[in-house]
Order: C-alpha cells, then structure tokens, then sequence
C-alpha cells in the first residue's frame, strides 16, 4: 500500500494560492483535490456541507463572475489550521457597473493528514462586496455611511 506524501506548510500554502486563483464555474473538479469528501465550507451568507454541496454552491457564485483574482498578503498557519489574509479582485455582472473591484477578506481552513480541506470559513465584508455595488441600493448605503462618519 502507497503511503501518501506528507505536505509541508509550503506545499499547503502553494495549494491554497492555487486554488483560490484556478477555480472558476469551469472546472470544478479542482475541488476534488482540494476538500475532503465531508468538507464544510462556510461564508457570510451560506453553508455548504459536503463536497457536492461545496461544488453546487461555487457553480452558483461563478456563474456571473467574468474574472475573479486573489493577491494573498499572507498565510500563517498553527499545525493543521491554516488562516490566509487576502485581497480578491473581482469582475461580476450586475456589480460595480461591470468593472473590477477589490474586496477584503480573510479565509480560515483546517487541512487533514491528507492535505485536503476538511473546514473552510471565509470572512469579508458582504456590504463592500455587494450592497455598495447595486444599482439603487448601493447610494442608499453610501448614504447611511456618510452619516454614520459624522
């Protein structure tokens, strides 16, 4: 019987840049290397449990992304918890007009002895990513903003 490799902290940190940049609603099974089969996946608006839930919900959110990037500023890990602080950079339709914009967050991940993510949990500002970018709804936050700075 084959023993699998062990991954270092490099190896780890490697597969989580180049999962968060690969993906895309095209070619999801990328995520079979990168989530266990029992994965849980979390955000501020959704959870998704189990790898074919993961895939449902990532064919969903790509499905009007037109480019989508995340330039990595850091990632520590502690054991088998990693946490990456990111900046995604992200093109959609119906948001911003269509244009490119940036969008703060950070990702917390449990990898197993496998290398496989068995917990993810991102964390971002739902506001800045979409409530501000609407048509209509978007001035009306601006709005509330503005006053709550004053």
């Amino acid at each position: 019987m084959n023993a699998q490799p062990t991954l270092t902290p490099s190896d780890i940190q490697k597969k989580i840049v180049k999962a968060f940049n690969e993906l895309n609603g095209q070619n999801l099974e990328i995520l079979n290397d990168f989530y266990e089969e029992a994965a849980t996946f979390e955000d501020p608006v959704s959870k998704a449990e189990g790898l074919t839930d993961i895939k449902k919900y990532y064919a969903h959110v790509y499905k009007n992304v037109k480019s989508i990037r995340f330039d990595f500023k850091d990632i520590r890990h502690q054991e088998n918890h990693y946490y990456a602080h990111w900046t995604m950079h992200l093109q959609a339709t119906g948001l911003n007009a269509g244009q490119t914009f940036p969008v703060e967050g950070m990702s917390y991940m449990k990898f197993n002895e496998k290398g496989k993510v068995v917990y993810h949990r991102d964390y971002l500002d739902l506001g800045s990513m979409l409530y501000e970018r609407l048509p209509l709804i978007g001035s009306v936050v601006s709005f509330i903003k503005g006053r709550l700075k004053h």
